[in-house]
């Protein structure tokens, strides 16, 4: 035990003066030199370093504070690195053979600038000094200089900041090192672990590279085996594991191997590549095979645009929508360049899902088109199923789909497109209306990626049977040329394409609101059959619908355009009448649109009316003439913003000019003379009742209301309507007048006398009506002395004649019906609000 003691004890003292004697005798400064000239021989670049010590005990290591290594020979920009502390063990058997390989590097507080010039040239790029074989001298003694090869084994780099600029790329950004780790750096396989972050987004790095060799000059293909996670570990983490080999890895060039990962969304990279411009694609992961990829320095577009793929596993759970449509659950397979490539997804346009099946060629031919744009011609299979076969639901219930499926088949190309469209459906919606039973069958073709036609075109149903031709071009400022050919059409099973949803709720205001209120005629009816009611009664207002403009105007979207449109309907049904061989020609030549012919024939003769709008001049200018010419009331009111008060086919006569290029400058500027006329269809019952007195709705209700005939002549002069007719029934309502209407305010100044009849007997008096066609104000008219007078009993004569006649202009048309004889005992039931 005590041999044992002494023992240790002399080993203590040997060690200790070796330390002391090893301490004293190294030439710090020489060890010093031999290192900056070790960097000098194999980097080309000056290695500066200043505090500098060195220790034996109990491992050979030296630590340098503020060393820096200097950018490209010959540059005057700052030092490529700099380090504020280094701290090296040295290993001691490489220095047999004249190496010093430090291991366990430890760089604290570094700065990194990386920078590749316009001609390409990098700094990260090292080339040894031609040997030249000097000695260095001192005096006169002479002392052989070793030629010592630094290496470095393994490394740890802690709280660096890496400045990246390529000006050839014109890319550039800064990352932060956290903890760097490297190891085996001298093998053909270093091993490397990074935390780093850039901004607040942190990232890790983590795998095996090739050999640094790379960088003295030699560009041996590099075998890689990378794994990567971007976010905190507290969060949802994205990751990409990469496996592969890079055949140029100095250019980072000619990447070949497997890409996995899974990234919540893909524009999360932006907090590593903030200039990107990468898609928003969401929930995107999966497995690619790549070979060939282009430099990275090249930038998304280009590696997008040559990148091979061998094999492709992905899924999105969403990606960005086009003119309005949004892809979910997309997935996208290719196993073997010979395998075919599917693509599964499903497309929501508003209320509507559909599920999209399709497969594009093999993946090398998906690969020749998209390489070549094109130009290499792809085949294409493609089903879209309705939701019900896709396991999914439908987002609107007043819009299913039943059993509905299209496809299309055939080559997509850049000089050459031709596709079969097929399509059917028991039931397909289509806003407010369906098509039963359709079935949908063109030939899609195309010369080139803009030139585009439909051939052999036919849409059949229940409601409507169509054939003919179209071509468009796909430009900024599309030419389109059609000609259709309508075997019948029903209007009445469609409606709901040009109907508006729901009529616009009326405003009425309480009685106690306006006391100076005259009363309306049902108010004195109501007085005459039920004295407990009171006389006093509220005007009332109606909100403006909601019909907002066009955000481009017509003029902008007619400039610059072209088209050629021929219609032609052997048969429609509406608003329960047939009629028959409508036809429509339309054409557009450069802003300048001519609708000539619009004729056919209905129940009461012949239609026909010209429409010319000429955008293509400062202002535009538009004239028709209608002849007569039938539109459903809606559309006209919609297009108008008018309030929807009718509901039926509005028959049109007259001649009006207008200049403008927006709905308002044309109301305010036309000129000429109309008559709108109507038989059967419907009024607002509620709208009817704020014209004539609110008390009207006493006997008219708050629905539609059933039309018998409506006829308005008006002569118009610079925006200002002169209404010299006015005729209308509804019901057991009925009104004659004249007045004024500002076409561009709409504002009113009429003077109506209603009647409400009762079988034989029945009430009038003088209404003189203000306000707005929107917000009408019906006040009772007093006479010329002054008083009000109300007619009671006695028969009135028949409206519908005279009105229908003058809003014609003398032209023929449809009679209204007979005059409904009423009970007179259930028109005061009615009145008395015990019927409904």
């Amino acid at each position: 035990m005590k041999r044992l003691l002494g023992a240790l004890i002399v080993l203590l003292v040997l060690l200790t003066g070796f330390g002391i004697a090893a301490h004293v005798l190294i030439d710090r400064s020489a060890l010093r030199q031999d290192v900056i000239a070790a960097v000098k021989r194999q980097t080309g670049r000056d290695l500066e370093i200043g505090h500098f010590s060195v220790q034996v005990f109990p491992w050979p290591s030296f630590a340098a504070r503020d060393v820096t290594l200097s950018d490209l020979p010959g540059s005057d920009r700052p030092p490529m690195l700099r380090a504020r502390e280094v701290h090296a063990s040295l290993a001691l058997t490489p220095l047999i053979w004249r190496q010093l390989r430090l291991e366990h590097v430890v760089v604290t507080g570094g700065t990194l600038t990386l920078r590749r010039a316009v001609d390409g040239t990098a700094n990260w790029n090292f080339t040894p000094p031609e040997r030249d074989g000097a000695r260095a001298t001192t005096g006169s003694t002479h002392r052989v200089q070793a030629h010592w090869k630094a290496e470095l084994g393994s490394a740890s780099i802690m709280d660096t900041g890496i400045d990246f600029q390529d000006l050839a790329a014109r890319q550039g950004g800064h990352v932060t090192i956290d903890r760097l780790e490297l190891d085996g750096l001298p093998s053909s396989s270093p091993y490397l672990d990074l935390q780093a972050h850039h901004a607040n987004t942190p990232f890790t790095l983590t795998g095996h590279i090739g050999p640094l060799s790379v960088l003295t000059g030699k560009n041996p293909p590099w075998a890689v085996s990378l794994g990567a996670t971007l976010g905190a570990e507290s969060a949802h983490r994205d990751w990409v594991n990469i496996d592969g080999q890079i055949n140029d890895p100095r250019h980072l060039q000619g990447i070949s191997g497997t890409v996995r990962g899974e990234l919540a969304h893909l524009n999360d990279l932006s907090g590593v590549f903030p200039h990107a411009d990468l898609p928003a694609i969401d929930g995107l992961g999966g497995e690619v095979g790549v070979f060939d990829v282009p430099a990275l320095s090249q930038g998304w577009h280009a590696i997008a645009a040559g990148i091979g793929v061998n094999h492709i596993h992905l899924h999105m759970a969403s990606a960005p929508g086009w003119n309005g449509v949004q892809a979910r659950q997309t997935s996208i397979d290719g196993e073997t360049l010979s395998s075919p490539l599917t693509v599964t997804t499903d497309l929501q346009w508003r209320t509507r899902i559909g599920h999209v099946q399709g497969q594009f060629g093999t993946l090398s031919q998906a690969l020749a088109a998209w390489h070549t744009r094109l130009g290499t011609p792809l085949p294409v299979a493609i089903e879209m199923r309705e939701p019900g076969k896709s396991g999914l639901a439908a987002t609107d219930r007043h819009d299913p789909d039943q059993d509905a499926t299209i496809s299309l088949r055939g080559t997509l190309g850049a000089h050459g497109t031709q596709l079969a469209l097929d399509g059917h459906a028991q039931g397909f919606a289509i806003r407010g209306a369906t098509l039963t039973n359709a079935a949908l069958k063109a030939t899609l073709g195309a010369d080139g990626t803009k030139n585009v036609q439909l051939r052999d075109l036919s849409l059949s149903s229940q409601e409507v049977s169509l054939t003919g031709t179209a071509g468009f071009a796909l430009t900024r400022n599309p030419d389109i040329h059609a000609v259709l050919e309508v075997a019948h059409l029903d209007m009445d099973a469609l409606s709901g394409l040009w109907r508006h949803a729901s009529p616009p709720a009326a405003v009425i205001p309480d009685a106690r609101s306006a006391p100076d209120a005259a009363p309306g005629v049902a108010g004195v009816v109501a007085s005459a059959v039920k004295p407990m009611a009171g006389t006093q009664q509220a005007p009332t207002t109606a909100a403006n619908p909601d019909v907002s403009p066009a955000s481009r105007s017509l003029v902008e979207m007619l400039r610059g355009r072209n088209g050629d449109i021929r219609l032609h309907i052997g048969t429609l049904r509406f608003n329960g009448q047939d009629y028959s061989d409508l036809l429509a020609h339309a054409v557009l030549r450069q802003g300048h649109l001519t609708l000539d012919p619009l004729s056919g024939h209905g129940a009461g003769g012949a239609l026909s009316g010209v429409i010319d709008y000429d955008a293509s001049q400062e202002p535009a200018v538009l004239s028709f003439r209608f002849a007569p010419f039938l539109l459903p009331a809606t559309l006209a009111e919609m297009q108008a913003g008018l309030p929807l008060l009718l509901r039926g086919p509005l028959e049109a006569v007259g001649e009006l000019h207008a200049q403008g290029g927006d709905r308002a400058a044309l109301l305010a500027s036309a000129s000429g003379h109309l008559g709108l006329s109507m038989v059967g269809g419907n009024i607002d019952g509620r709208l009817l009742g704020q014209l004539i007195g609110h008390d009207a709705q006493v006997v008219l209700g708050h629905g539609d209301v059933g039309l018998r005939c409506l006829g308005v002549h008006m002569q118009i002069d610079r925006g200002k309507a002169n209404l010299d007719t006015i005729g209308m029934q509804a019901g057991p309502v009925a009104a004659t007048g004249s007045g004024t209407i500002d076409l561009a305010t709409q504002e009113l100044a009429l003077n109506l006398t209603p009647r409400i009849g009762f079988g034989s007997a029945g009430a009038s008096t003088p209404v003189s009506v203000g306000g707005t066609l929107g917000a009408p104000m019906a006040r009772q008219a007093a006479g010329q002395d002054g008083r009000f007078e109300v007619t009671l009993g006695g028969a009135a004569p028949d409206p519908c004649g005279p009105a229908l006649n003058a809003a014609r202009e003398g032209l023929g048309g449809d009679a209204p019906p007979e005059a409904r004889h009423h009970s007179r005992a259930s028109d005061f039931l009615h009145a008395l609000g015990i019927l409904h």
